[in-house]
C-alpha cells in the first residue's frame, strides 16, 4: 500500500516547517517554572532536614512532570493544529 501524504501531516507540503504548536510551548515554560520551583525546594525545604533521599528523588522527579503535563493539558489546541 502507497503512503499518501494529507495535508497538515508532518512530512507534507502544507505543514509549516519551524512551528511549535501552543501546548509544546506551554509544557516548556511548566518545565521551567517546575526547575524553579525545585531550586525553591532544595534551597529551603531539602537543605539541612532530615528528609529521605528516596523522597527527596521522587519529589525531583515527579514534580517536572506533573507541570508540563498540566500546562500543556490547560493550554487549548490552536485551530491551526485542528485542520
Amino acid at each position: 500500500m502507497d503512503h499518501v501524504n494529507t495535508p497538515n501531516q508532518p512530512g507534507s507540503a502544507d505543514m509549516p516547517s519551524g512551528v511549535v504548536a501552543a501546548k509544546v510551548s506551554a509544557a516548556t515554560i511548566g518545565a521551567a517554572v517546575a526547575g524553579f520551583v525545585l531550586w525553591v525546594l532544595g534551597e529551603y525545604v531539602f537543605d539541612g532536614n532530615d528528609i529521605p533521599a528516596a523522597v527527596e528523588a521522587l519529589v525531583m522527579l515527579v514534580v517536572p512532570a506533573v507541570a508540563a503535563f498540566a500546562s500543556g493539558y490547560a493550554k487549548p489546541r490552536s485551530l491551526e493544529e485542528l485542520r
